[in-house]
C-alpha cells in the first residue's frame, strides 16, 4: 500500500511538473503569439488608417529643400491716390499639393469653412492682413479703412470660370491655388475674402444664392446702412467680390434665396 501510494504521489508529482511545464509553455506561446499579433495589428492599424484616410482632407509636409514663387498684387486705395501691394512667397510644392486635393465637400453642414480654417492657407492670409494693415498705417488710414483695401485687394484678382482655369464645371479652389494662378470664380475670391477677414478678427460668413452666386457677409459694428442679412441675431452686410467697385452693403442681386453658411469650422 505505501509503494502504491508511493506510485501515485510520484505520478501526481509528475503530473504536476508535466502540467506546469505545459501552462509554462502555454504562457510562452501567448507571449510570442502576442507579440506576433501586435505587430499584426499595427500594420493593419497603419493600413486601414491609409485606406480610410479622407482624401479632402489635406496633409502636406514641407519638403526639405521647397521652392517658392514670388506673386505680387497691386492695387490703388479706396481713394484711388495711393498704391497699395500684397507681395507673397508661395511654396509651389504646397500649391501643387493642394490642386491634388479631392473636391467633394457640399456648400453646406460647414464644409466651405475647410478651405479657409486649414493651417497652411491661414498662414498666407494672415499674411496678406498683416501687409495690408502695415500699408494702412503707414498711409495714416483709420482702423476701418483695412477692410475696405482687403476688399479692393481681392475684387482686382481677375474672374475666370472653373471651366476655364481647372476644366471642371464646379472646383472649389483653396486660397493658395486662387492666389497663384490669379484667378477664380465667386466662390473661390469669396473664401479668399473671408480669410483675409477673419485673419482681421472680423466676423464673417458666407451668402449662396440659390442660382449659384457666393458672396461674403461680414458684422460691422456701427453699420446700419446697405444690404444685409440676419445670422444668429447679427446682421451680416454683403460684400461682393467679384469685379472692381463694389462697396459693403451694395448687393447686384435681387429677388433670390440666400443661404447664410458659417465660415467657422465645425
Amino acid at each position: 500500500m505505501e509503494q502504491k501510494n508511493f506510485l501515485f504521489g510520484g505520478i501526481f508529482r509528475k503530473g504536476l511538473a508535466l502540467v506546469s511545464s505545459l501552462a509554462i509553455l502555454l504562457s510562452c506561446a501567448s507571449c510570442s503569439f502576442s507579440k506576433k499579433t501586435s505587430g499584426d495589428e499595427t500594420k493593419e492599424n497603419t493600413k486601414e488608417t491609409e485606406e480610410t484616410k479622407d482624401p479632402r482632407v489635406p496633409d502636406y509636409h514641407p519638403s526639405d529643400d521647397p521652392v517658392y514663387e514670388m506673386k505680387t498684387f497691386k492695387w490703388y486705395s479706396d481713394s484711388c491716390q495711393d498704391p497699395f501691394s500684397v507681395t507673397l512667397n508661395i511654396d509651389v510644392d504646397m500649391y501643387e499639393h493642394y490642386c491634388q486635393v479631392k473636391r467633394t465637400f457640399t456648400i453646406f453642414g460647414g464644409h466651405m469653412a475647410v478651405y479657409i480654417n486649414d493651417e497652411n492657407n491661414k498662414a498666407l492670409m494672415e499674411e496678406i492682413a498683416s501687409q495690408i494693415k502695415e500699408q494702412c498705417d503707414d498711409y495714416g488710414y483709420d482702423e476701418d479703412q483695412a477692410i475696405i483695401e482687403a476688399i479692393n485687394f481681392v475684387q482686382s484678382i481677375p474672374y475666370e470660370l472653373d471651366i476655364d482655369s481647372k476644366g471642371e464645371e464646379d472646383y472649389s479652389k483653396y486660397p493658395i491655388e486662387t492666389l497663384y494662378e490669379n484667378n477664380g470664380d465667386c466662390e473661390d475670391s469669396s473664401m479668399l475674402l473671408a480669410g483675409i477677414l477673419k485673419a482681421m478678427d472680423y466676423d464673417v460668413v458666407f451668402f449662396w444664392y440659390l442660382s449659384g452666386h457666393m458672396a461674403v457677409g461680414v458684422k460691422v459694428d456701427g453699420m446700419d446702412e446697405g444690404k444685409y442679412f440676419e445670422y444668429e441675431g447679427e446682421k451680416y452686410f454683403y460684400i461682393e467680390t467679384t469685379g472692381t467697385g463694389w462697396e459693403i452693403g451694395e448687393e447686384p442681386f435681387g429677388n433670390d434665396v440666400v443661404y447664410v453658411i458659417s465660415a467657422d469650422p465645425e
